[in-house]
Parts: structure tokens; sequence; C-alpha cells
């Protein structure tokens, strides 16, 4: 296993230069965010997306969250640029949620043209958005965990399993929030949301905001 303790706040640049020199050449990276231990890789890297898939015991028709430093990038990404949407990532971005919408556009990468929606996170973390920035491109992300167990809140929880598989563990110390995402799919046509899964963005506050805004 590589090993590599950095900053989350004010990550090391040569540090993030190693760290970046794995993502470039198809590897899989653990590291912390605001939430809980996470698995990333470059997005539209297909080896990449193999390897994370089998190091997560997880099926190809299963999707991953793509990790952004900018909002634009969701707008680009999502094929979505309506001023509500807008308003709503600068409203709730960077946070701990991960945003479904509605796939809007067709990917050279055909791995994603399965999903009828994509799921986007730009997370209230430094070093997350460091390693995107860096890379040059977005990043997969996933839990640090094999599916169905519980995700890790710290490097030291996450299992052997995963560590042995992974081409780096960036221990960046404990996630402040400790608890995943919570994932809200938005309905753009309809006006509407639905909560996946609640977790450590309020509810009741992406209610209010969303209420402002539609």
């Amino acid at each position: 296993m590589n090993y590599l303790e950095i900053n989350a706040n004010n990550p090391e640049p040569e540090k993030l230069q190693e760290a970046v020199r794995y993502l470039k050449n198809s590897g899989v990276v653990a590291h912390g965010t605001e939430t809980v231990y996470g698995l990333t890789a470059q997005w539209n890297d297909w080896e990449a997306i193999q390897n994370l898939s089998q190091i997560k015991h997880r099926s190809l028709k299963q999707p991953y969250s793509i990790m952004v430093d900018a909002i634009n990038d969701i707008i680009e990404l999502s094929g979505w640029d309506s001023p509500p949407l807008q308003r709503l990532l600068k409203l709730i971005f960077p946070g701990p949620v991960t945003l479904l919408l509605p796939r809007n556009r067709h990917f050279k990468l055909e791995y994603w043209n399965q999903f009828q929606d994509i799921g986007f996170r730009l997370p209230d973390h430094r070093l997350s958005r460091e390693l995107v920035k860096e890379t040059g491109i977005p990043l997969l992300t996933t839990s640090a965990n094999l599916s169905g167990e519980p995700s890790p809140a710290s490097a030291q929880e996450i299992s052997e399993e995963i560590t042995d598989s992974v081409d780096l563990v960036i221990d960046s110390g404990v996630c402040p929030f400790k608890v995943p995402s919570t994932i809200i799919r938005v309905d753009i046509s309809k006006r509407d949301f639905e909560v996946i899964r609640s977790g450590a963005f309020s509810i009741d506050q992406f209610n209010q905001i969303f209420k402002t805004i539609w």
C-alpha cells in the first residue's frame, strides 16, 4: 500500500502532485472529504472505472458521482443551463450534498449513457477540490468501502481489502461530518426534488433553498 499524510486544509503541493500522477495513470486513490473517505479516479478513463468497480465489488451497471471544483463543470456535464439551476447550485455548493440531475447530453464514454441521472459533488473540502483542479478534469467519487459496508470516516477505518487494492491512500485526518453526503434528485422539468438518502446536508435547509428558486 502506498500511503501519504496530507493537510486537508492546506494540501502540500508536492504531495498533491504525487496523487495526481496516480490518477493520470488510471489509478484509484482513497482520500478524505468533508463527509466520509472516498475513492476517486478520472471520470472519463474506462480503465480506471473498471479498476474502481473491481475494488468496490460493484457492477459496472451502477453509477458513480462526478466530483468537480466549479459550478460551471456541473452545468457543462449535465447538459442543463437554466437560470434556476444555476441559482440552486450557487446556494448549495460547495457542500456535503450529491445532486442528481437528469442526463441531458450524450457522452463519448458509453458507460455514462446508460444512466438517466448523473450525480454531482462539489465538496466543501479543499483537498478534494484541489485533487480535481490539479488533475485537470472532473473525478469519479464513491465511498471508500466495499458495496454494502459502512462508509469510513478516517483512513484507519478503510478496510484492508480496499487499502491493499488502491494505488494510494491519502490520510488527511478524520472527516468533519463523519456521515455520507445527502443525495437529492432534482427534476428540472417538473420543478421538484426527491431525497434519495439523508446525510450531512440538512433536508430542511435544502427545502427552504429550493422554495426560493422555484
